[in-house]
């Protein structure tokens, strides 16, 4: 017999997730076949549930607060419905709200989801110090970040490493012949930002490639003039590093008469189901948003239970499609 023995022990002996593990305690739905699993595994290692965290559990409301930076931005619009079909299988409601990329709108959501006494809080949360966070995590309510991390807080992060997508992305133009590169990114204040800046030089320098980027992003609104400065920089491929920067520039592109790709190879962030469909079809970087989403929810589930949780950084992937072609 094992000491100590814990729920993800019996979830590991037993075949399935933290999550169904603590939904077949808690005699929530789950089917007969995961029920008959994590009984035989509970009894095979003499498994107890503390009474400590069973009586938490039990005044538990079942709703989770979850907190994305803009549902303009698609991509979050597909991370937040991740995020809704992963806790509602664990047996949650959603709480959902939108920062906006505003810092005060966020912190207006977090001490609202405190008042309301949630379970727990998955937040993409804005990259500066938060009053409204320290007093969350005071008032001893588990929290896991979504997609952007924040240095100063102790807290749990499912994000995507930037690194392996923007390389697999370099080394295919660079292929292509292009050796001047740009690349527009999205809110300077996010750490999905910095880190892709910081992928983009570093691997950019190890290849020998030029690569131009403004250092300190302006608001959406100057994504033509971001643009502007990279044809003037005479770049002859683009990565779009901020979904919503993508459609301006595609519009302004084509009214210059500014052919893709056989004027300007152009590489968007995101594999978003209409990349597929634009004319012509463009090549992403992809994140992982179902994997992302799903390893959100059972992370928190863990806090929940009262175990520890770890952080999780999802490899990026470069799908090709017909956006690039070789250089001029």
């Amino acid at each position: 017999m094992r000491a100590n023995v814990t729920i993800k022990d019996v979830a590991e002996e037993s075949g399935v997730s933290v999550a169904t593990v603590s939904r077949v305690l808690s005699g929530k739905s789950a089917s007969e076949k995961a029920k008959l699993q994590v009984y035989t595994a509970i009894k095979k290692l003499h498994y107890t549930p503390n009474g400590l965290a069973r009586s938490l559990r039990s005044k538990q409301n079942r709703v989770v607060a979850v907190l994305v930076s803009d549902v303009r931005n698609p991509y979050f619009g597909l991370l937040a419905h991740g995020l809704q079909t992963s806790l509602a299988e664990s047996g949650y409601a959603m709480i959902i709200g939108n920062a906006s990329e505003n810092f005060e709108q966020q912190e207006q959501f977090l001490h609202q989801a405190l008042e309301h006494r949630v379970d727990g809080m998955i937040l993409v949360i804005q990259s500066r110090h938060s009053s409204a966070l320290k007093q969350v995590q005071r008032a001893g309510v588990p929290v896991v970040f979504v997609d952007r991390t924040m240095d100063g807080y102790e807290v749990p992060t499912v994000d995507s490493d930037a690194y392996p997508g923007i390389r697999e992305a370099l080394i295919h133009l660079q292929g292509l012949g292009h050796k001047r590169i740009g690349m527009v990114l999205g809110p300077e204040h996010t750490s999905t930002t910095q880190q892709r800046l910081q992928a983009f030089q570093e691997v950019g320098a190890e290849l020998g490639l030029e690569t131009v980027v403004d250092p300190k992003p302006t608001g959406e609104e100057h994504s033509v003039a971001l643009m502007q400065e990279l044809l003037e920089a005479n770049v002859s491929a683009a990565i779009i590093a901020y979904t919503p920067r993508l459609w301006p520039i595609l519009s302004y592109l084509g009214k210059q008469g500014i052919h893709v790709p056989q004027d300007l190879s152009i590489i968007g962030y995101d594999d978003l189901p209409i990349m597929e469909h634009l004319n012509p079809p463009l090549t992403t970087i992809n994140q992982d948003i179902e994997q992302m989403s799903s390893l959100a929810v059972e992370e928190l589930q863990k806090l929940i239970s009262g175990e520890e949780a770890q952080s999780l950084h999802l490899p990026t992937s470069l799908i090709l499609r017909k956006s690039t072609a070789r250089a001029k």
